[in-house]
């Protein structure tokens, strides 16, 4: 997340959605110190956090005047398809592994397939990623973005359509938007979805089902 208060905006991190390109040209902005930067020990909820990647939940919870911001402050951020956010995840995953078994993984399209189609019947289920930090890229998109039913950001734009990016998005990053980060273990069009097995299409169907009908992406 960056905060900038001279500029007066927040920049929400969804992750797996060109945050990090977003936040590498919006951190000169950034009037928090870093605060919202990496894993670290969060006493008050007793478990180590994200503050990358909090939820407005969690900000609400544990840092009241930074919450308090989203009602003065412009805020924004991205969202994209859930099933391709699901196998990007899955990706950065994989770098918690050694060196030669993600690229065991990653270098074979029907291994890494194959892998996530059983890795993802873990990673979807109710409660897995809320209780566990190094599953964070697996939340709901929703949680980064609404609270109690209502969007609490002023504007979420979906990152595979530049064109209908908000004009104060295109204000703040200047020139046009960064460069994305682009994998080289998939193709042009993104993931091939087609290789997700049908539990796991249902599996996600219902653990984004929020962001499928609220951000307008289609269920397969």
């Amino acid at each position: 997340m960056i905060v900038s208060d001279r500029h007066g905006f927040i920049f929400v991190h969804n992750p797996k959605a060109g945050g990090m390109s977003f936040r590498t040209a919006l951190k000169p902005m950034d009037d928090s110190g870093g605060f919202f930067d990496g894993w670290r020990p969060y006493p008050p909820a007793g478990r180590q956090l994200d503050r990358m990647h909090l939820t407005l939940a969690q900000i609400r919870r544990h840092h009241p005047e930074t919450f308090a911001k989203f009602k003065t402050h412009y805020s924004f951020g991205f969202v994209r398809d859930p099933y391709q956010r699901m196998c990007s995840a899955f990706s950065q995953h994989l770098t918690l592994a050694t060196p030669i078994l993600r690229d065991s993984v990653r270098e074979d399209p029907d291994v890494f397939y194959a892998v996530l189609n059983r890795f993802a019947l873990r990673a979807l289920r109710p409660h897995a990623a809320p209780n566990d930090v190094k599953l964070t890229h697996f939340l709901p998109q929703s949680a980064f973005f609404t609270l109690d039913g209502a969007q609490v950001t002023t504007d979420v734009a979906h990152l595979e359509k530049p064109e209908t990016w908000p004009p104060r998005v295109a204000e703040l990053l200047g020139d046009g938007a960064p460069q994305l980060n682009r994998n080289p273990h998939r193709g042009d069009d993104g993931y091939d979805v087609s290789r997700l097995s049908r539990e796991v299409l249902d599996l996600a169907a219902e653990a984004y089902a929020e962001d499928f009908e609220r951000f307008d992406y289609p269920r397969l």
